[in-house]
């Protein structure tokens, strides 16, 4: 079969799988390759720091349903390290060129580096971002095929969404955590300040909590890490997990002509600006025809981006309609401290913060534009939110006339 009748996916996360299912799902018959950095069909990369890390599960247990999809080339663990849209070809790290009819970015993101830390990484300190991650994690603390084993001390720096969520289960499971944060509210940027006081109030009760404080430097030591903080405080322990964030994975793009600030610009049907028959889904994807839209980093935005950038390929090969812009609402839920947290559509600082009261366990917030239309909402403790209330968020009707009435 002739190049011509391939289509590339670089990357083997939740949005590169399900790109592929839909795509064979949509009728394409040409060749489907798909470039993997680990040695690892598509997994659930949410149980990372959940199922990953409280069991001794791994991404075998977790693969995808979309790894099953028929007649998909899985190439063996390999890195995409230039791309040349006017050849339309892919070159990996192996030296291997890959010619393609159409090429879908779905590289995802990667941990923020520590500066100036060497690489690879001391023993001791770490990311949790692969299965590979939980498992060393595991390994030393000491646990075997359960978390019975010796409690320990872990230090986590950065309470975001991974932090958080890592010390909410390792505190769980009998663990001193000390989680150090630069914020004196974390997470207030992103989920607004009465959750972020609501959380902030949980880690006080779980965690011994260092807000508003930075990492002067490490030691490493036979027995475990010395952690030195600005203020001159010393901790000790067993590991230390650097959890500061994310970036999109697109360094291999440089020279490509794309648009990679912050994530590959896309337009409203996720292909990429600039480039014939390239296109981008999931974390590293970066809308810039919408207005105020940014990079959506969570697993279910990152499955609904890859089906959509499947359709906009299948119909540029003419095999299938016009899918439209992507429309779909971000949705984001975890569990901190016992407690669901959900995120809807837009959130944090940059917008108008207005309390429901009277919901429980935790607080409501909505989001609103200087128009004082809906952008988001952030719940903590609702078993679900209102149909009502993703249908004004949707539509970006104005708070005005939205009676949240059923919500109290």
């Amino acid at each position: 079969m002739k190049y011509e009748d391939r289509v590339v996916v670089v990357g083997a996360g939740a949005a590169g799988a399900a790109c592929v299912a839909a795509l064979r799902a949509g009728g394409y018959g040409g060749d489907v390759t798909v470039v993997r950095g680990e040695d690892a069909l598509p997994y659930n990369r949410t149980a990372v720091n959940k199922a990953m890390l409280s069991t001794a599960l791994s991404h075998v247990e977790l693969t995808l349903p979309e790894a099953r999809t028929a007649d998909v080339e899985w190439l063996a663990p390999d890195e995409a390290a230039a791309l040349d849209p006017a050849r339309r070809e892919v070159r990996l790290a192996s030296g291997k060129l890959l010619p393609y009819r159409a090429m879908v970015i779905a590289t995802g993101s990667r941990p923020r580096p520590w500066p100036r830390l060497a690489r690879p990484m001391p023993d001791r300190v770490m990311t949790l971002h692969a299965s590979r991650d939980a498992a060393r994690l595991r390994s030393l603390l000491g646990w075997g095929g359960n978390t019975q084993g010796r409690r320990g001390r872990v230090i986590i720096v950065g309470a975001g969404f991974i932090g958080g969520e890592t010390a909410s289960l390792l505190s769980g499971a009998g663990v001193e955590v000390d989680l150090v944060a630069r914020q004196p509210v974390p997470m207030s940027d992103r989920i607004g300040n009465s959750a972020a006081t609501w959380l902030l109030e949980r880690h006080r009760e779980h965690v011994h909590l260092h807000v508003g404080r930075t990492v002067a430097g490490w030691d490493i030591r036979d027995d475990g890490v010395l952690v030195r903080l600005d203020d001159g405080r010393r901790l000790m322990g067993d590991l230390l997990l650097l959890a500061t964030g994310a970036l999109p994975n697109t360094a291999w793009l440089a020279g490509s002509g794309l648009d990679v600030e912050d994530g590959v610009a896309v337009d409203p049907s996720l292909r990429a600006i600039g480039a014939e028959g390239v296109y981008a889904a999931g974390d590293v994807a970066r809308p810039v025809t919408i207005p105020g839209a940014r990079r959506a980093e969570n697993w279910a935005s990152a499955v609904a981006q890859g089906r959509h950038a499947g359709r906009s390929v299948l119909h540029d090969l003419g095999l299938g309609e016009a899918p439209g812009p992507f429309s779909e609402l971000p949705v984001y839920t975890t569990k901190m401290y016992g407690t669901k947290l959900t995120l809807l559509g837009e959130t944090g600082g940059a917008l108008h913060q207005t309390p429901i009261p009277g919901t429980a366990p935790g607080p409501l917030t909505l989001f609103t534009d200087d128009q004082d239309r809906l952008r988001g909402a952030v719940a903590v403790g609702l078993p679900r939110l209102e149909d009502s209330l993703v249908e004004a968020v949707q539509a970006r009707r104005p708070l005005s006339d939205f009676e949240p009435a059923s919500l109290s």
